[in-house]
């Protein structure tokens, strides 16, 4: 099992509040006031197989506990808000280890009768568990546990007889989101969105299981319908560019009804 040691509390606090501080400078200052409230959630619970070992399982209590810092500036033209968050996790009763994560999100929007414009910003630095499955005989690394599944459904002549264990890997993610939009209305029931998407995705740690740092380059257009009082539809074309995969294309339609 890999362990890693976990930055205190407050110098992941400071760090994901220097980051709200600094996208909230980037934005234009209002005319109208700034509301800043705190919010606290606690969360407990129990798990009966915490590491999902096959053998012996190891129970544990979980306990999580968040705070978050939003500062918010509203009006008809704009919506400007920043948020941050701290969430320590904690486990009793088990080996395993608890850690911190740190979130800092930005969403400014600015809006007239006919164009509105906005951007999403986020920096994220989390704790991230993921498993793996080892062949006990020879030690050797057959992939994630999804990878064996995926193993077994696609080669059936796979010796039923190998012996699977299963490791932990405990790293850390980093998470960088840029993403910009430009909304056109078109008419009562219609608007067109242009949209734009940067991600930056780092991993730390041990990393048995091999996940890749990566940037993705993204960009999309949507087209928003509404369809009565309660309904609505949009229909998207997507488009990708990761650095470490091949160019992806998605499109997509979805309707709603809200009530």
């Amino acid at each position: 099992m890999s362990k890693q040691h976990h930055l205190p509390a407050r110098i992941l606090l400071r760090r994901s509040l220097l980051v709200a501080a600094v996208l909230g400078v980037a934005v234009p200052a209002a005319h109208s006031a700034w509301d800043v409230y705190p919010e606290v959630s606690v969360e407990a619970g129990f798990d009966d197989n915490l590491p999902l070992n096959v053998g012996n399982k190891d129970d544990a209590t979980t306990g999580v506990v968040e705070g978050k810092i939003v500062t918010r500036n509203a009006s008809e033209t704009h919506n400007v808000q920043v948020t941050a968050a701290l969430r320590q996790a904690e486990f009793g009763g088990t080996t395993q280890d608890g850690g911190t994560s740190d979130v800092a999100q930005l969403t400014g929007e600015k809006r007239s009768e006919r164009i509105s414009y906005g951007m999403t910003g986020i920096y994220s630095n989390q704790l991230l568990r993921r498993y793996g499955a080892i062949d006990l005989a020879t030690g050797s690394l057959i992939g994630s546990t999804e990878d064996l599944l995926v193993a077994q459904r696609q080669n059936p002549s796979l010796d039923p007889n190998l012996e699977i264990g299963y490791i932990e890997d405990e790293l850390r993610q980093k998470l960088l989101v840029a993403a910009p939009y430009v909304d056109f209305t078109l008419s009562d029931r219609n608007r067109l969105r242009l949209g734009g998407e940067y991600q930056d995705t780092s991993f730390s740690g041990d990393n048995f299981i091999g996940l890749e740092d990566s940037k993705q380059y993204g960009g999309s257009l949507t087209l928003y319908h509404q369809l009565n009082e309660r309904g609505s539809g949009s229909t998207a074309m997507r488009e990708f560019e990761p650095d470490n995969s091949p160019h992806v294309t998605r499109h997509d339609i979805t309707v709603g009804i809200s009530r």
